[in-house]
């Protein structure tokens, strides 16, 4: 398997069927790829949607999660069971399109060094001046916590060789972005970046950012867990 591309769903019902639809529609042929939907211990009709799609396409793999232990642990569970020489995942509501996928996969093709790179989206329009301020804002406050540069944090996809995961222990919440992010900058990989188009959600809401308050909650829990990882990997360097 060439490459696999796992999408988190926590109560995506109305967007399951899109996914699938632009997975077979961008698919490039002769390349051996699986999309992984991972229910991620959803409340609404998510199982339902996924499970129509079992045993229909071998390209298209689906499992559930009983209970959601986090956004960050839906992902982990689908990159430990994707059988791709590369892994790749992005978000289910559809803001960044799948065919970025494939544009992040044939990035990292044309790296010399493959397994040591790491394909992030980066985000050129379709967001507000509001947004484009948070994003800042983050930036500047992992500087000064990690010592690492790192833009656009949240944005998608994100794909490198199966061999970064090896003997990690990610987060199970939205800290995950973050720890994939600066463990690649810590490691000393390369990261290329790609220009991806933000689009407005067609389907549901948002499980975090939905008013000014909830921004303010999510940079605090970024913030406290920054401290955290700075602490724990200073101590192993030492």
């Amino acid at each position: 398997m060439d490459l696999s591309i796992i999408i988190p769903c926590f109560n995506e019902a109305a967007n399951i069927d899109a996914i699938v639809e632009r997975f077979l529609l961008c698919k490039p042929k002769n390349l051996s790829v699986e999309l992984v939907i991972v229910d991620n211990g959803s409340t609404d009709s998510s199982q339902k949607e996924i499970s129509k799609f079992l045993g229909k396409d071998d390209n298209i793999q689906c499992f559930s999660i009983p209970k959601n232990e986090g956004y960050g642990n839906g992902i982990w569970e689908g990159l430990k069971s994707a059988k791709g020489e590369y892994l790749c995942w992005t978000h289910a509501d559809l803001q960044t399109d799948i065919k970025e996928c494939f544009e992040a996969y044939f990035s990292i093709l044309s790296q010399n060094d493959k397994i040591n790179t790491y394909v992030k989206g980066m985000r050129t329009d379709g967001r507000t001046v509001t947004e484009r301020m948070f994003s800042l804002a983050m930036e500047i406050v992992e500087f000064l916590i990690l010592g690492k540069y790192m833009t656009e944090i949240n944005a998608q996809p994100n794909l490198f060789h199966k061999s970064f995961i090896n003997k990690m222990n990610p987060p199970k919440q939205w800290e995950f972005e973050l720890f994939f992010y600066y463990i690649a900058k810590l490691k000393g990989i390369k990261i290329v970046r790609i220009p991806v188009k933000w689009k407005d959600r067609i389907h549901g809401s948002s499980k975090w950012n939905y008013n000014f308050f909830s921004k303010i909650r999510y940079i605090l829990k970024i913030v406290i867990y920054s401290f955290k990882i700075r602490l724990k990997y200073s101590v192993k360097k030492s």
